[in-house]
């Protein structure tokens, strides 16, 4: 049989088609690991186990430096023995290829011109290792081809061209549905470093000329009187200092910003470049993507050189399918009872047609000292299962089983299970019949929704604005407590970037909550007035610090109508003054951000006050609510939400889910709990602990 993949949207959902026939996007993935290449014992095992609980998408794990030889003519048959495995475990199996995009080591020793620099030195020349990744670690600084060598970039379109002519035809060829191209940090195409390569230097003074037009604006710009287009210098550093504790004004900040985006923009020009020559060498539909688009929760204070802050390029070109990514390693990670979440934004992926796939490396709960997780705690184990898989899916989005390994450094003291961090493990995470069972049963509910047409169900919106992180020096991860605090709530949500509130689906919601959006140009701000009238917003932190022109807090007040002011000395506890949950207080045990600010005047309502000055940290403004800072609660956002007339599906403090037809309610503490569904209809369960409680969004009719 001969596979073809495409992307089809007419339905609403961006729908995944195999052979014209609408597939759900659930694959099994098999990762870098030796353990995982597909001819080994337990890849093989894993793959049947999967096939039978229905899934008989795979992805495997591979890289275009095998067989690239010195002197030799380019092989590519362990490229087609890597599909070859998947096959012999499932013949009916669709393949999706990793495909990794770096060079081999002995092309880095001979071009060290092409790699990355820091602060002017090469990389550690380490050799060869039996992971082609390890080592991309930012603190092992290893040797690396720069994103931004022409050379590198040219090569290894030309191989890639070559393997795709003449794999496409073969019986393997056949197989493949889509290929994923890999590169920089963990494949991720995070960049490794500030990269201060010539190669980065050239591009960001290509990069000058296409955005100031005459050296005069340029000069102007950076307040820099002997630049000019041709001996600009990369100053990219995330820990330069800032003009207001972590916040940078483009008056004197503009080299950092220019040289950061530079190094943005090479990702998206390399992964734009490599899935097109996908398209162009492959002779029938086959879907070309990468990971991009990571948002929440990534590279702190790395993010405006080792982010995903052009997402819009991947959304613009017709090229890229697909974006991929984790979901955080927060409290979802961390905590059983976590809130689900994304680290994509996908329901901007969704309004532009791009299908998402999340990785699900979430391993059993006990894999420290049992190979499959502790048998007492199989009841937490499916609890992530559950709530973790369907969250993309509820997205009208997809995900793969990530068998994987738990990385050493995070392994608990005392792990006396060997298998835990080894990359030569022997078995599978999933590898039992109970939770294969489980995954059966989740996979044949996940077909029956996303083959409908899509249905949303969120009307909560939080709008993100990753261009930001150019004029941040410091960043939290209270995005992740944020969105946290909504579902505990009770709420569903969906989440966009900025500019594509002009494009969402705005009837549907009915608060809109701008977090993290310190960059608001005047077109944002006119949009954000016009598209958001008659709905509640909450703004959160030092929205609109920054007009694209000026930065200060006269510009947050611009935007707010309240006056800010700094706080003299930090404050970790607001406690709510409103009448609707008086006495209910917000930590920000993580704001690590300078300066705190705190409100003034021109509020209608005080709502939070920090606990020891009295300051006032959150107050609202006829339908406009503004915190001083990121991080709120769950019993205060419930509040806000109740206010904004949004659907609570549950007031019980269990994380809901809602979309693609679907409620989930994560009931971690069990007990009686009653669900209230968006047309009226009420259901009343009693839930043992640790159950993931799966509904039809319309009869209420309890799915798993």
């Amino acid at each position: 049989m001969t596979y073809n993949a495409e992307i089809k949207t007419t339905d609403g959902s961006v729908g995944l088609y195999i052979n014209g026939e609408k597939t759900a996007p659930v694959l099994y993935a098999l990762s870098d690991i030796p353990a995982s290449r597909s001819n080994t014992a337990q890849a093989q095992r894993n793959i049947a186990n999967f096939a039978r609980a229905g899934i008989n998408l795979v992805s495997v794990d591979t890289a275009i430096c095998i067989g690239w030889h010195k002197s030799s003519p380019i092989e590519f048959d362990a490229v087609q023995a890597e599909i070859a495995g998947a096959l012999d475990a499932n013949p009916d199996a669709g393949i999706m290829i990793r495909l990794h995009m770096n060079p081999p080591y002995w092309w880095i020793r001979d071009n060290p011109d092409e790699c990355v620099l820091v602060n002017g030195e090469l990389g550690v020349d380490d050799g060869e290792q039996a992971r082609l990744i390890r080592g991309d670690d930012a603190a092992d600084n290893h040797l690396r081809a720069s994103i931004a060598s022409e050379k590198w970039l040219d090569e290894v379109s030309d191989i890639l061209a070559q393997l795709c002519r003449t794999l496409c035809d073969t019986e393997e060829g056949r197989h493949v549905i889509a290929i994923q191209v890999a590169y920089g940090m963990f494949g991720e195409w995070h960049q490794w470093v500030n990269d201060t390569s010539e190669h980065m230097r050239r591009r960001l003074c290509k990069y000058l000329r296409e955005k100031y037009g005459t050296v005069e604006a340029l000069r102007a710009a950076w307040n820099d009187n002997e630049v000019d287009f041709d001996n600009a210098r990369m100053k990219p550093d995330w820990t330069q200092k800032a003009s207001l504790g972590d916040y940078r004004d483009p008056a004197d900040s503009m080299q950092i910003i220019d040289s950061q985006y530079t190094i943005q923009l090479t990702t998206v020009e390399a992964i734009s470049r490599f899935c097109r020559v996908v398209k162009e060498n492959w002779n029938r539909p086959v879907l070309a993507g990468t990971f991009y688009g990571y948002y929440v929760c990534v590279a702190e204070q790395s993010a405006p050189v080792r982010g995903h802050l052009l997402p819009e390029r991947m959304f613009e070109d017709e090229n890229v399918d697909f974006l991929s990514g984790p979901f955080p390693y927060g409290d979802n990670r961390k905590l059983v009872v976590g809130a689900p979440m994304s680290r994509g934004v996908l329901e901007s992926c969704r309004l532009h047609g791009k299908l998402w796939f999340t990785e699900m490396d979430q391993n059993p709960e006990g894999l420290d000292f049992f190979p499959h997780g502790d048998p007492d705690k199989l009841d937490e184990t499916i609890f992530q299962l559950r709530k973790c898989t369907f969250h993309p899916i509820l997205a009208g989005q997809g995900f793969w089983y990530y068998d994987h390994r738990v990385i050493p450094k995070l392994l608990r003291a005392g792990v006396t299970n060997s298998m835990a961090g080894s990359i030569f493990r022997k078995v599978g995470w999933w590898d039992t019949p109970e939770l294969m069972a489980e995954i059966g049963k989740m996979q044949s509910a996940m077909q029956k929704y996303t083959s409908r047409p899509y249905k949303a169900s969120a009307d909560v919106l939080i709008v993100h604005n990753p261009k930001g992180r150019f004029y941040q020096k410091n960043f939290t991860e209270d995005e992740y407590q944020l969105h946290s605090s909504i579902s505990f709530a009770g709420a569903a949500y969906d989440e966009i970037y900025l500019p594509d509130l002009e494009i969402a689906e705005i009837e549907r919601y009915k608060c809109i909550i701008f977090t993290n959006c310190v960059l608001l140009t005047e077109t944002d701000r006119e949009m954000i007035s016009r598209r958001c009238e008659g709905k509640t917003v909450l703004f959160t932190g030092a929205a609109g610090f920054c007009d694209g022109k000026t930065a200060g807090l006269a510009n947050i007040e611009a935007l707010t109508g309240m006056k800010v002011g700094i706080l003299d000395r930090e404050e970790r506890t607001a406690r709510s003054v409103w009448n609707k949950c008086e006495g209910a207080s917000v930590e920000n045990k993580t704001m690590d951000i300078s300066p705190q600010l705190y409100i003034e005047n021109g509020y209608d309502t005080e709502l939070l006050r920090y606990a020891e000055s009295g300051k006032i940290a959150c107050a609202r403004r006829g339908n406009m609510f503004f915190a001083a800072f990121q991080r709120t609660s769950t019993d205060f956002m419930r509040e806000i939400l109740r206010e904004s007339g949004v659907h609570l599906y549950c007031e019980s403090g269990d994380a809901v889910q809602a979309g693609c037809g679907l409620v989930i309610l994560n009931c971690y503490e069990g007990g009686e709990r009653t669900l209230t569904l968006s047309n009226g209809k009420k259901i009343t369960v009693t839930l043992p602990r640790c159950t993931s409680a799966i509904f039809d969004s319309e009869s209420g009719e309890r799915v798993l």
